[in-house]
């Protein structure tokens, strides 16, 4: 039981990690460039962490890896979902954005189980 916590502690940190990383190149480049927020490159920095995100969580288990992305993609929207209904006090549901990062985790997750284990 200590070894699953342990690993999904890694996991989370790695992706934590990952965020803030491509969100500090992308804030950087929004200051730099004084332009207003890309919604392609939003799309691209979300699809590739929840890329990673499937990907992590599928090579941990190795088996299913396209039910395990699809999976973790989903709990990880309706998380994010409730994190901004009870920061902001207002829910909302955009379909596009979030079929992609659906998608993106389900992509993540069958690319997973085919590497040999990481973590």
């Amino acid at each position: 039981m200590g070894h699953k916590i342990s690993s999904g502690i890694k996991i989370y940190l790695s992706f934590i990690l990952y965020i803030a990383v491509t969100s500090f190149i992308y804030a950087f480049y929004i200051i730099k460039t004084q332009s207003d927020s890309n919604k392609i490159v939003e799309l691209l920095i979300g699809s590739s962490s929840f890329l990673l995100l499937g990907f992590l969580y599928s090579n941990y288990i190795h088996k299913k890896g396209l039910i395990i992305g699809l999976s973790t993609g989903c709990i990880h929207i309706l998380l994010i979902n409730l994190i901004g209904l009870l920061a902001l006090g207002e829910f909302s549901f955009k379909i596009l954005p979030y079929s992609i990062f659906i998608i993106s985790c389900g992509i993540g997750g069958i690319l997973g189980v085919n590497f040999k284990k990481i973590i």
